[in-house]
């Protein structure tokens, strides 16, 4: 995961796609999956797990919570926390290197401790890496 946001804001688009390249380049394992760039992390608070650059921890749910944007996750988890809402996993995927949104929903649709998945995003939504099959999670 590759937490570092508004790479757009302070680098030309040739840099970003050097260090995109550069990232790829790097992959070790086919095992190895990559969340970024202009990610903010993940949050899995089943396994008290932040791996995010927000603050603090969200409360455990069953909803998993997957977006692009920085300004969408943060007005969420804000809503979220004077709500008392809680989420089984929240993702900001940011500019989907290489783990895009087909990949979560097949990942996230098969887990046992997600009932529902929310998705908010910002202009278009591309899934180039995988295949989307609807899913149909039991109520």
């Amino acid at each position: 995961m590759v937490t570092s946001y508004n790479l757009d804001r302070v680098l030309r688009p040739a840099s970003i796609a050097v260090i995109e390249a550069r990232i790829m380049k790097q992959m070790k394992s086919p095992d190895m999956r990559i969340i970024g760039l202009n990610s903010v992390g993940i949050i899995c608070p089943h396994a008290k797990c932040n791996a995010s650059l927000l603050n603090p921890m969200t409360l455990p749910g069953k909803v998993a919570f997957i977006s692009q944007s920085r300004s969408l996750c943060e007005a969420t988890l804000d809503h979220a926390r004077r709500a008392r809402v809680g989420f089984s996993h929240f993702v900001c995927v940011g500019s989907m290197l290489e783990v895009d949104f087909g990949d979560l929903i097949n990942s996230l649709g098969s887990d046992p401790a997600v009932r529902s998945i929310v998705s908010m995003w910002k202009g278009s939504l591309e899934c180039g890496n995988s295949s989307v099959p609807p899913v149909l999670l039991p109520g």
